[in-house]
């Protein structure tokens, strides 16, 4: 599904922001790039929210498609009661083959 040299963006939460102002980071987003990098960055998330926190997630009925990008919403859901307790919003960027050459992620919308 990815490009070799696919990137991962995420914009995460205020709080993680400005801690990471107040510590000299002069940017706002997250960034992986290249399959190590990807994989890296699921297992851990895997780990922490589900595996963890007991979290699951799904995504919306919203998914569209213009041109080489896909917009699509997600929700986060507690796995012992299967309330909503977060999502956001995925933006695909695809390369000609179809293959994500970037996913930006909003936490939270």
């Amino acid at each position: 599904m990815w490009a070799a040299d696919g990137r991962h963006v995420l914009q995460p939460p205020a709080e993680i922001r400005t801690i990471a102002a107040g510590l000299g980071f002069d940017h706002s987003t997250l960034e992986a790039r290249g399959y190590d990098a990807v994989e890296i960055r699921v297992a851990r998330s895997h780990e922490r929210f589900v595996a963890k926190e007991g979290l699951t997630f799904r995504a919306r009925p919203d998914a569209v498609r213009l041109g080489g990008l896909v917009r699509f919403g997600w929700d986060t859901l507690s796995a012992a009661t299967g309330e909503v307790v977060g999502g956001g919003t995925e933006v695909l960027v695809l390369d000609a083959d179809g293959r994500i050459k970037e996913d930006y992620m909003f936490p939270g919308t």
